[in-house]
């Protein structure tokens, strides 16, 4: 028999207007659109866990979110496990200047880019094993029944690979868009524990 265990909310941060590979740069993101927010706000459970990134883009729109909802009494938690993927001596510039910089290691790179690394980075294989762990962490801590976890393309992309047991570069595939919804459910089934997705990549459609 399967038993609901709890609703896991994943929201990508607000979008960043830059053309450069930002990573784990704490880079300004953009909280002009009203509409997304507020679609945020009432498609969001009121009663709910709220974890971020703590990469200020991550905080910032969770705030909104919660503004937005006129809850301004959640204890937002922040997490580094939740940033986004490392690229190490790449962030900050863009493919372009990437390329032009070290046109051999760039090409090496994307032959494999889910298991390799730029220089001083991490790959997206690293990135998962980081991430996966965190939902079931909080919920051993404090059971809820709901959770919202707002952070990065990168990180919702290692959760839902995570939950339908995807292989890394097929993970890299999912289009995860700024200030889109996903949603899994953790169950409890024949002795252990298992996810479903019940969405990915919701955006407004305001």
């Amino acid at each position: 028999m399967q038993r609901k265990i709890s609703n896991w909310w994943l929201v990508r941060h607000a979008p960043v207007p830059l053309k450069t590979l930002y990573g784990q740069q704490d880079v300004e993101a953009e909280y002009t659109d009203h509409t997304a927010f507020s679609w945020l706000a009432n498609a969001l459970p009121i009663e709910a866990r709220w974890i971020a990134s703590d990469l200020s883009r991550c905080v910032d729109t969770a705030g909104t979110i919660l503004e937005a909802a006129n809850n301004e009494y959640v204890n937002l938690q922040t997490c580094k496990a939740l940033r986004e993927q490392n690229f190490g001596d790449w962030q900050g510039y863009t493919y372009a200047e990437i390329e032009q910089g070290d046109p051999e290691t760039y090409m090496s790179f994307w032959k494999d880019p889910a298991k390799n690394r730029s220089p001083g980075g991490e790959s997206f294989e690293d990135l998962v094993a980081r991430v996966c762990p965190v939902p079931m962490a909080y919920q051993q801590k404090i059971q809820c029944t709901n959770t919202v976890i707002v952070a990065h393309a990168g990180t919702i992309r290692a959760l839902v690979a995570n939950a339908l047991d995807l292989d890394a570069n097929a993970a890299l595939r999912l289009e995860i868009a700024p200030l889109s919804l996903t949603k899994l459910t953790l169950y409890e089934a024949d002795g252990g524990e298992h996810w479903q997705v019940s969405w990915i990549n919701r955006i407004s459609n305001g």
